[in-house]
């Protein structure tokens, strides 16, 4: 395995794209480019109306050029992260 992506779908309006990640060394050869392919061209995700991801400002500029765009409409895209939920987790089950 050299990377990972997750596709969360009702698959009639929306497709989520998560937990996108390569290994290291196996970056600059166009694997991302394959995976988000792979991704974009399945049979089962096509005529989505909206396409939604969420990355680091790293990857940003890489993304738009596969099309993404950043919100239009300030507030629209919100989001919310518990960044302790798994060390809460672990923490419980000890």
């Amino acid at each position: 395995m050299v990377g990972y992506a997750r596709v969360v779908t009702d698959f009639v309006t929306f497709a989520y794209i998560g937990d996108v990640f390569l290994l290291d060394g196996n970056r600059g050869e166009a694997r991302g480019s394959w995976l988000m392919d792979c991704i974009e061209g399945h049979p089962d995700l096509q005529n989505l109306r909206r396409w939604i991801l969420m990355c680091g400002p790293r990857p940003l500029n890489w993304y738009k050029r596969r099309g993404f765009i950043e919100p239009e409409r300030p507030g629209f895209a919100l989001h919310k992260t518990d960044r302790q939920i798994y060390r809460r987790a672990a923490e419980k089950a000890e």
